[in-house]
């Protein structure tokens, strides 16, 4: 299935030999060559939407998918790749991640914030995640310790190393989730209350400023539209014997600059309220950040009816007495994907699969330690969580709290080609990521698959 050799362990002669079947794909995402046309035979498709394809194919053209299918046609000169022996699922998205984030704490409103001010693209954790399936991290604005409203994050993708360059990543979406906590405490309840606030004075003073405006420019109109009058010619009389008077020199006309263009200047407002007005109008949406389950009963007390996007981390076990609030209101939660128990007891209790049932829509956060996050969701998978809706969490659903599912995070038409091809079922204990493609260019391939 090989046709890049990008893996830092990929031998020099596995990468002659590669070389000898494919022509190598060139580095970085941009895809700038005119063959760069795939379709990807398939054993089996899991999309991240919930559907599964068998024998499918994928036809990918500079890096975007444009056909999921069964009966898909190679056009004129695409190149393919057999990749029967393999499932293909999307790249997992990393809703959560500090990594290469310089920044460590934050607290208060620190709303102006923007993750990939304070990035360091070398990371080697980086590496790890792609190789273990990840193509997509937000990129938070702190990594650890926030309080309060923390500002914007990014997304960032691995780059992948090949020998010249380090491995890293790259930053590839600014600006995508506005992050912040909300608990019990009266801090961040003030702290939102008074964003509100603000937001809601800078919006009376733009739209009084435009009505200003407005009315400004309809008054010129209609002055520029009244008639003329016109003025009386006035002639010289000549006096009887009077000699005619000199005609006085005609003067050039004067070029008259042309006069500036009156534009609307909108009123200034300060970077925080600005980051929370673009929130609240719907520009991105938010994650908030919840350790108790009571910390939702706050967080209505404050938001009342405002319709807002919203995704809700919840790191507390206790969040299932809530669950029925957030399953009724549709809301998109992130959890950890773990079985724990009821508090004070020993009975096993499955978040994810509780959550699910009360009709909420369940994404999957993931540690640090990526090796472990395919074996923790097969074990919520194992205690009852949905194996059909198990992909989706770990892709599809946290691309959605970022606000990017309509580019990333499943297998579809109009999304980047982020795939992750498994030699087996994902969630058996003995599958292995034999290759992870980025935008359409293979970024990894297993010491194992790069030898074939």
């Amino acid at each position: 299935m090989s046709f890049r050799p990008s893996s830092r362990r990929t031998s020099a002669s596995s990468r002659a030999a590669l070389a000898a079947l494919f022509v190598a794909a060139p580095t970085g995402f941009a895809a700038d060559r005119p063959d760069d046309v795939w379709v990807i035979r398939c054993g089996r498709i899991e999309t991240g939407t919930g559907e599964v394809i068998e024998r499918g194919a994928i036809l990918v053209e500079h890096g975007v998918i444009k056909a999921v299918g069964l009966d898909i046609e190679a056009p004129l000169g695409a190149r393919e790749i057999d990749a029967r022996r393999f499932t293909v699922v999307p790249g997992f998205v990393h809703p959560t991640s500090g990594i290469g984030q310089d920044r460590q704490r934050s607290s208060g409103n620190q709303a102006e914030q923007r993750a990939h001010d304070s990035f360091y693209p070398y990371d080697e954790a980086f590496q790890d995640a792609l190789e273990q399936g990840f193509t997509t991290l937000a990129l938070q604005p702190a990594s650890q310790g926030w309080l309060g409203i923390a500002g914007l994050s990014s997304v960032v993708q691995p780059t992948g190393g090949d020998g010249k360059k380090a491995a890293g990543a790259a930053v590839i979406e600014k600006d995508v989730q506005l992050v912040f906590t909300m608990n019990s405490s009266q801090q961040d309840k003030d702290l939102l209350r008074k964003g509100f606030e603000k937001v809601e004075e800078a919006v009376a003073k733009y739209d009084e400023a435009v009505k200003k405006w407005e009315e400004k420019q309809k008054k010129a109109k209609e002055k520029k539209e009244e008639p003329k009058k016109e003025e009386p010619k006035k002639e010289e009389e000549k006096k009887e014997g009077e000699a005619p008077k000199e005609e006085a020199k005609k003067e050039e006309p004067k070029k008259e600059e042309p006069k500036k263009e009156e534009v609307f200047e909108a009123p200034k407002v300060d970077d925080k309220t600005s980051t929370l007005w673009g929130w609240v109008k719907g520009s991105y949406p938010a994650l908030v950040r919840m350790s108790r389950a009571a910390d939702y009963l706050h967080w209505l007390e404050v938001v009342k009816e405002r319709k807002l996007r919203v995704a809700f981390e919840l790191e507390s076990s206790d969040s299932y007495l809530v669950a029925d609030r957030f399953g009724k209101a549709g809301a998109l939660v992130l959890l950890d994907p773990q079985v724990v128990t009821y508090p004070l007891t020993s009975e096993r209790l499955n978040l994810p699969a509780f959550f699910e049932r009360a009709g909420a829509k369940v994404g999957f956060t993931a540690s640090r330690r990526f090796e472990d996050h395919r074996h923790r969701v097969a074990q919520v998978v194992k205690a009852g969580f949905p194996r059909e809706k198990a992909i989706a969490a770990m892709t599809s659903v946290p691309a959605a709290a970022l606000g990017i599912d309509d580019r990333y995070g499943s297998i579809q038409p109009g999304r980047f080609a982020d795939l992750v091809f498994f030699d087996g079922d994902p969630f058996e204990i003995g599958s292995k990521v034999s290759s992870v493609m980025i935008r359409g260019q293979m970024k990894f391939e297993s010491e194992k698959e790069a030898q074939r």
